[in-house]
């Protein structure tokens, strides 16, 4: 009984937050522009032979590209080249995200690649996504991004 007690008890500390390190993911729109910088970059890697973009031009061109099918398919945008430009800023930071150019997507779920930061964040912590899309929030100086 105690074997099959202790797993549950775990699980039930842990949602209801008594634990320390057992935090929900965190949500909210930069989380979700992360995740989408995330999808585009792995898109733009997936129609270059696997082969990351080497810089922000490389992704805004391509990013051109899918806003030119989305108009052809009927869709609307504001202006030319500008359709994913709010999902590259932090509503939290006001800044842009730093990403990680060249960085090779990941789907393996314990990739520790950093693909993409908040930039400064807030209250000493900022989002990152990982080359998986996974994306988490951590204390600012412990990741490799600048």
């Amino acid at each position: 009984m105690r074997r099959v007690l202790c797993p549950w008890l775990a699980a039930v500390a842990c949602a209801c937050g008594l634990t320390v390190g057992c935090e929900s993911p965190p949500s909210g729109p930069d989380v979700d522009s992360l995740k989408a910088v995330v999808e585009l970059y792995a898109q733009y890697a997936a129609s270059h032979q696997g082969k990351p973009p080497a810089g922000e031009a490389d992704l805004r061109k391509f990013l051109v590209g899918l806003e030119s099918q989305a108009r052809a398919a009927g869709e609307q945008s504001a202006a030319r080249g500008t359709r994913y430009d709010a999902y590259f800023v932090s509503t939290r930071d006001g800044k842009p995200f730093v990403i990680r150019y060249g960085t090779v997507v990941s789907y393996d779920p314990k990739s520790t690649e950093i693909l993409a930061a908040e930039a400064v964040g807030v209250g000493g912590k900022r989002f990152v996504a990982y080359a998986n899309g996974t994306v988490v929030e951590r204390a600012v100086g412990d990741d490799p991004i600048p």
